[in-house]
């Protein structure tokens, strides 16, 4: 990771190209640290539509880029994707930064969109970190709308030491619509289809929603591929450490802003560096494998006793079986704006004060994540998520299918069934079931992961996880050894909490001989993990 500091504002770029954080002093702008599997949420999306076909890419990719340079008072990218060819210029001031984006298209297009995405935790890191959820729905959105200009002004309202930071976000350009929400931009539809739903609409909704995921979008319209390449396209974000009074107006005037981008560009930048980008030797698509419906009559013969069956238009949503399990299908998870989740615990005598193993898990393809033993924060074998559509594939435990060209991520299934000490998920491909199950032992303090083909067939899978041993990610507190029986130990480092603590825990996967080394070619498919 390259840190770029400039006075007190401080940027960490990823080996991935990609931002991760944005520091003011103590502040953190952002809402979730990037990482160099997903790069960050901050990011531009563009898009093209040509003859009734949508197509659309992250310029910020590692896929896309083919350069990236950086001074503390510059960065920037460079990239193509399928003839459109780009480059962004960061400027970096003391309390302002300008996105400068060129782009230019070798073939001809009905019309085009950019899209400006800044993600916002306006706090100081453990309180935005600790609570993602509870940080944003303390952000309060002013937006400014005079013809084709539009300003947002964000100011967290939870007092962080007194004060209460601001950040203005803006552009020189004529923009045609807004949205301030993570689900307006990607969607409830998001953790099935992995498409932001932007992209498939013609215009963001211009709506200030105030919920739990705090995502300022900003969209730029290009009536034609010969407008791409007439001008640079400027976004700005402002910092105030101190937001008095009312969020009932701007605190940056423009033309001020104009100003200090116009000196920040002429200034001649020295010193730059060339980033070895870090790419994926593995193609992986985050797009999900498609999955089908069960049919009534298949509903029928998996679960043939059923209790208080709830419906919508017409359609199954969830319903208990005679064994009082929970079970929720594809369309209702689809329907919510929370995930469907579940935490197992490990064990069958719970007694206060006694540490058992537990994991949580989600409906979304998360089969577990924040695995911990006792203490939820610094015994932490595996980290949690950071949001409730399951952008971030880095955290918690997923699992990709080979295809043809690439593995494809098992998202949302068809059913989702939770039951005290166990999950599974059932997968209705066009020519088979898979059938994942995760559960947590009665008898010791282990997790049971077991993958099965209901037609029997052999498949090629990638499982993924995210070991932290410490209670924050990305501390490298993890020692592990490798033993020849299929047992990999995996130890607190030596400086993390898990260590002061508790300095003989450890925690071990076990894995069938035919998953060494590569945790492929399976059929049928377990795997534990215990302490």
């Amino acid at each position: 990771m390259i840190k770029i500091k400039k006075n007190k504002l401080n940027i960490n770029l990823l080996n991935n190209g990609a931002v991760s954080d944005i520091f003011y002093d103590q502040i953190k702008i952002n809402q979730v640290s990037g990482n160099n599997l997903d790069g960050g949420l901050q990011n531009f999306y563009f898009r093209v539509q040509e003859k009734g076909q949508t197509r659309y890419f992250r310029l910020i990719d590692a896929d896309n880029l083919t350069e990236v340079n950086y001074s503390n008072d510059l960065i920037s990218w460079q990239g193509e994707k399928n003839g459109i060819f780009y480059r962004l210029n960061l400027y970096i001031g003391n309390r302002s930064w300008f996105w400068e984006a060129n782009i230019t298209s070798s073939t001809k297009f009905d019309k085009a969109d950019l899209f400006f995405v800044q993600d916002l935790g306006l706090g100081e890191e453990s309180f935005v970190s600790s609570n993602e959820a509870y940080a944003s729905q303390y952000i309060d959105n002013f937006v400014s709308q005079l013809d084709k200009t539009i300003i947002v002004g964000s100011r967290q309202n939870q007092s962080q030491q007194g004060r209460n930071p601001y950040l203005q976000i803006g552009s020189f350009s004529d923009l045609s619509a807004f949205s301030t929400d993570a689900y307006q931009f990607f969607g409830k539809r998001y953790v099935t289809t992995g498409i932001p739903a932007a992209m498939e609409n013609d215009r963001l909704p211009s709506v200030n929603l105030q919920n739990e995921a705090n995502l300022i979008v900003l969209q730029k319209r290009f009536v034609s591929s010969e407008s791409l390449s007439t001008k640079s396209i400027v976004f700005y974000s402002s910092f105030c450490s101190d937001a008095k009074g009312e969020n009932d107006h701007l605190i940056f005037d423009q033309d001020d802003l104009r100003k200090e981008f116009r000196q920040l560009k002429d200034k001649k930048i020295e010193g730059r560096s060339k980033l070895k980008l870090l790419k994926r030797k593995t193609n992986l698509s985050f797009k999900p494998v498609e999955t089908e419906d069960f049919t009534n009559d298949e509903i029928n013969n998996i679960f043939p006793a059923r209790l208080q069956e709830e419906e919508y238009h017409g359609r199954l949503l969830s319903f208990f079986t005679d064994q009082n399990d929970h079970v929720v299908t594809k369309y209702k998870e689809e329907l919510q704006t929370r995930p469907t989740g579940n935490i197992i615990l490990a064990g069958s005598d719970i007694v206060p004060g006694k540490a058992i193993l537990a994991t949580t898990q989600y409906m979304s393809g998360v089969f577990s994540s924040q695995t911990v033993f006792g203490n939820t924060n610094h015994n932490k074998f595996s980290s949690n998520l950071r949001g409730p559509l399951n952008f971030f594939k880095m955290q918690g435990m997923h699992i990709y299918l080979k295809s043809d060209k690439d593995y494809q991520l098992l998202s949302t299934p068809s059913l989702f069934v939770m039951s005290y000490n166990s999950s599974d998920w059932y997968y209705k491909l066009k020519n088979d079931v898979l059938k994942i199950s995760a559960d947590a032992s009665a008898f010791d303090q282990s997790l049971h992961f077991k993958i099965l083909s209901l037609t029997n067939k052999t498949y090629d899978l990638l499982i993924t996880e995210n070991i932290i041993m410490d209670s924050v990610e990305g501390q490298n507190s993890v020692d592990k050894i490798f033993s020849k029986d299929g047992r990999i130990f995996f130890y607190p480092g030596k400086k993390s909490l898990m260590k002061k603590f508790n300095k003989n825990l450890s925690f071990s996967t076990i894995l069938p001989v035919m998953m060494i080394p590569k945790s492929l070619q399976a059929m049928n498919l377990s795997f534990l993990l215990k302490i």
